[in-house]
């Protein structure tokens, strides 16, 4: 019983990533997604489990699991995505898939101390994909009791974050905030809750008291002290935007929420306001009926957004808003403004210790969306602010 409620949770998690409702004669894709989630669990059983590793053929059956899920998980994304106006959702598969590849490699040189660990973060894609808007069920009853087994405490949150057991997980990360004694467990902890309160329950109140608590719980200033005060002094700011109706904030809105957050010295300060205007872009996009000015403009903020979020909130999601701004829009001065942004963020950091082949990878697909972000007029965009290309010029300043 215990393992079809876990089956049946996973499941509707998956589901979560649907931009709209399911109905039932519309999902072609339900049956694949149904052998995806029984294959998730069946190598997330085995991971845990240390005979897997210490049983040749044990290990044997976990390898061609993962070979499955991942041929699986790549047949759902070619069944689910088209017209997906989101390519957040793509992102997270191309992601995942690309940790499944590996964990296989890692698991066939038996390191299994690099395999564990990637398989079991693996779940953070589908926090990641119904965590963008409060669309979706919240804390969903389970038919037995959840067993977290012996989990790192600051792990557990997220394990709970994603299994949607959202109330849990919030407690749980308040424990980790008090108890703890290592500093970055206690700032995790407080990044993932604050990501379901402002975007998931809406609830910015409790937001600021779980940032409050955090300030009031640290012994000795931390590194992220003054900019979880930043984010308590900028209340009144961020808190009026998140809405609790249907349609999200207007696009005029939400520009003049990301203005305001340049007004920091040190981006990582406007944590809240960009957790609430991508949670409103993010709306904006699964509402899309066509590729209409809303549209265009949500994917160029959505880029810069992340870009901005990155310090605080690590991933490369920024490369999917950009690219897809670029293919969707060519020749025009917003996908220029995203090829430089996007070219900018590719090429620094740790581009020059990459391999040779992955830095030539790089290079073509660059090479390729600079031709089509040719710099031209395009009608369609003709009335955007520049406004909204200084600001992306702002950020790739501030990511370096």
């Amino acid at each position: 019983m215990r393992r079809f409620a876990y089956v049946h949770l996973l499941f509707l998690m998956l589901l979560a990533c649907s931009d709209k409702p399911l109905k039932t004669e519309t999902t072609p894709w339900r049956p694949t997604m149904h052998e995806l989630v029984l294959q998730f669990e069946q190598v997330l059983a085995l991971n845990g489990k240390d005979e897997t590793f210490e049983n040749p053929e044990q290990r044997q059956v976990l390898l061609e699991d993962t070979q499955k899920l991942k041929k699986t998980l790549m047949a759902f994304h070619e069944e689910r995505a088209q017209n997906m106006a989101d390519p957040l959702f793509s992102y997270n598969v191309q992601a995942f898939s690309a940790d499944l590849d590996l964990a296989l490699v890692t698991l066939a040189d038996h390191k299994d101390y690099l395999a564990r660990p990637i398989l079991n973060q693996t779940p953070n894609y589908c926090i990641s994909c119904h965590s963008r808007t409060a669309n979706g069920r919240t804390d969903l009853h389970l038919a037995n009791p959840l067993v977290t087994g012996p989990l790192n405490p600051a792990v557990e949150v997220s394990y709970l974050f994603a299994l949607r057991q959202y109330d849990q997980g919030v407690d749980r990360a308040r424990a980790v905030i008090h108890r703890s004694t290592e500093e970055k467990e206690r700032f995790h902890a407080l990044v993932n809750a604050a990501n379901i309160l402002i975007r998931i329950e809406r609830d910015p109140k409790e937001a600021k008291r779980l940032f409050q608590f955090y300030l009031e719980s640290s012994r000795k200033k931390t590194p992220w002290t003054k900019d979880v005060k930043a984010w308590v002094q900028s209340y009144p700011l961020w808190s009026s935007k998140i809405y609790f109706g249907e349609n999200p904030a207007s696009m005029d809105q939400i520009r003049d929420l990301l203005k305001a957050s340049l007004k920091h010295s040190d981006l990582k300060m406007a944590f809240p306001e960009l957790m609430v205007a991508s949670e409103n872009l993010h709306h904006i996009l699964a509402q899309s009926q066509e590729r209409d000015e809303s549209y265009f403009q949500a994917l160029f903020y959505l880029g810069v957004t992340y870009n901005s979020l990155n310090p605080i909130y690590p991933n490369h999601a920024y490369e999917a808003f950009y690219k897809r701004c670029i293919r969707d829009i060519p020749n025009s001065k917003v996908a220029k403004s995203c090829y430089t942004n996007l070219a900018s963020r590719l090429k620094s950091g740790s581009y020059s210790t990459l391999p040779e082949e992955r830095k030539k990878k790089i290079d073509r697909e660059l090479q390729e969306l600079e031709t089509l972000a040719n710099d031209q007029e395009n009608i369609l965009l003709k009335q955007m602010e520049d406004s909204m290309l200084d600001f992306g010029d702002r950020v790739r300043q501030e990511s370096h």
